[in-house]
């Protein structure tokens, strides 16, 4: 404020050739703005996140003006400060993202954004054994029959759980479950799981196994 006071005096000496003049000084507001990238994330994904647009529209008439402060709200429970900022969200969904400036003045602005962060897809994947090490399940009938239990507990979904899974045996018959058993005859077989979790994401997995 110092600095600006001198400044006016001097430009009335300049403009009037004298020292003494009365000024009124309005201290206008920062202009709040901002980019952010990835613009559609996943979840997960760092998002970053600049101000450097931000301005105080003060300094284009006194030197010395500027944004001071950078306060962040990423619309998710979380803050930040700075010009630049990073941030990751654990779910998917529409955030509003708040950006608060302050210059040296003490004006502050606000300006917001809406950023959508996309639901990650599960991961598919499951192993396979005998029955017999696990139900004691023996084979029955006069063609021989090869029994296989067949277990989804390495799939996965890193930003939320998984609601349903879907088993294709190959041999026109389906299972649903997160273990399930099937009997097969001798041959080869493209097995099928495909999951689904709780905001309705799906992804598959095949493997061919030789009985």
């Amino acid at each position: 404020m110092i600095l600006k006071n001198w400044i006016l005096l001097l430009i009335c000496f300049i403009l009037l050739g004298t020292t003494s003049c009365t000024v009124t000084v309005i201290d206008r507001a920062p202009v709040a703005q901002f980019s952010f990238w990835p613009e559609a994330p996943w979840t997960f994904e760092t998002v970053y996140f600049d101000a450097s647009s931000s301005y105080d529209p003060a300094t284009i008439i006194v030197i010395g003006l500027e944004v001071t402060a950078y306060q962040w709200d990423f619309g998710d429970g979380n803050f930040g400060k700075g010009v630049n900022a990073s941030h990751h969200y654990r779910d998917d969904g529409w955030y509003k993202v708040i950006l608060t400036v302050r210059d040296d003045g003490g004006q502050e602005a606000s300006t917001s954004r809406w950023i959508r962060v996309k639901n990650r897809p599960p991961i598919a994947d499951f192993t396979w054994y005998n029955c017999s090490s696990v139900f004691g399940i023996e084979t029955q009938g006069i063609v021989p029959l090869i029994c296989k239990v067949f277990d989804a507990g390495l799939s996965r979904d890193l930003d939320g759980w998984i609601v349903d899974y879907q088993w294709d045996f190959g041999d026109g018959h389906t299972g649903r479950g997160k273990k399930v058993w099937h009997e097969f005859g001798e041959g080869l077989y493209t097995i099928k799981l495909t999951v689904t979790d709780n905001d309705g994401a799906r992804s598959s997995k095949k493997v061919k196994i030789q009985f």
